[in-house]
């Protein structure tokens, strides 16, 4: 199953997924709600050739055990698909791991990765939140890219005035730094702009009052 596609299979299902070894984070102990024993975990994350990262977390053991390299190739047979924090996977005690398959899937994957997947986890495509957004409001909203609301020409309908909703996750590219905040008066109940009077003053013309500092909203 190619990792841009988990969004299609259903909760707690069981899959094969082929991808590289992204990062490794720490181990950590928690403890189960139903039994009150604890449980080791560890959370590593994974791509493939669609472009897509998914976060994997690994229990018991093989937790505590895991010691397999960066930009390794692993294969997962029978493992469970979480919709905790978005799409997720879950290795259980039933599911194998196998290190570097030699397969041909295996080997067309490490040569696209180390021709186009080595960069920065962050530009990857993720499932991480998609699940739990519509969910904060009540509301079930489609997922939308940002092309697919410039064609559908969602909030431009004309329908009575009525929003329109639907869900999706985009990246920042940029931020205009010169305007991201301004200086503001020091008090709760009041958020107007302050003037810089010297190194040592800043003066609020609603409050008559003169800070030491500002605070930036």
């Amino acid at each position: 199953m190619p990792l841009a596609e988990l969004e299609r299979v259903e909760k707690d299902s069981f899959i094969d997924v082929l991808g590289v070894l992204k990062e490794v984070g720490k181990m950590e102990e928690i403890t189960s709600k139903a039994t009150q024993k604890p449980h080791s975990k560890r959370d590593i994350s994974l791509v493939d050739n669609t472009n897509t990262s998914v976060r994997c977390t690994i229990w018991g053991k093989n937790a505590e055990a895991f010691d397999i390299a960066l930009d390794t190739v692993i294969a997962f047979k029978g493992i469970k698909v979480s919709d905790f924090s978005g799409r997720s996977l879950s290795m259980l005690y039933s599911t194998s791991m196998l290190v570097n398959p030699d397969v041909n899937e295996a080997h067309n994957l490490k040569g696209w990765y180390d021709g186009q997947g080595q960069r920065d986890l962050s530009t990857y495509k993720t499932h991480a939140g998609l699940a739990t957004l519509g969910t904060a409001t009540g509301r079930s909203d489609p997922y939308k890219n940002l092309l697919q609301v410039k064609e559908e020409k969602i909030g431009t309908n004309g329908q009575d005035g009525k929003p329109e909703y639907f869900t999706t996750k985009a990246t920042i590219v940029y931020i205009k730094h010169d305007n991201i905040s301004y200086p503001a008066c020091l008090h709760s109940d009041c958020n107007k702009k302050v003037i810089r009077r010297d190194d040592d003053s800043w003066g609020c013309e609603k409050c008559c009052v003169t800070h030491p500092r500002p605070q930036y909203r």
